[in-house]
């Protein structure tokens, strides 16, 4: 008598689980899911390569450039010789940030979004130290 109440028992909290689990699972498979862009790995490489390009090719007359680095969507960062400690830094960088941004709106990179690029330009001294 006891065991077929405990199997009774145990039949019915097999039973709310399993409708449990299969509510829960019709629920989630509703739910939303978050759209996730994709990004394309080759897309992204060649877009930050012919940025890089074009910004040095068209900073190739100023001597204190170093490195270009582009964060795929996000930021430039101008890598410079220029020293901290230098009087007319602040102008210096400025004159670099608008010719970074003129090369982005050039007819060259007419194929890229450079719309998130074109208010993270940063311009670095030779310690690394941002200047703008």
């Amino acid at each position: 008598m006891i065991q077929g109440k405990l199997m009774i028992i145990g039949i019915s909290i097999f039973l709310i689980i399993g409708i449990s689990l299969f509510f829960f699972n019709q629920k989630a498979q509703n739910d939303p899911q978050p759209i996730i862009e994709e990004v394309n790995i080759d897309n992204a490489r060649k877009e930050n390569a012919l940025l890089i390009i074009s910004i040095t090719d068209g900073l190739n007359n100023l001597a204190e450039i170093g490195d270009i680095l582009v964060n795929y969507q996000e930021s430039i960062t101008v890598h410079t010789i220029l020293d901290g400690t230098e009087s007319n830094i602040k102008t210096r960088s400025k004159e670099i940030e608008t010719k970074v941004k003129s090369i982005l709106t050039s007819d060259e990179l007419k194929s890229i979004d450079i719309t998130p690029y074109m208010n993270t330009i940063k311009v670095v001294d030779k310690s690394g130290n941002v200047i703008n």
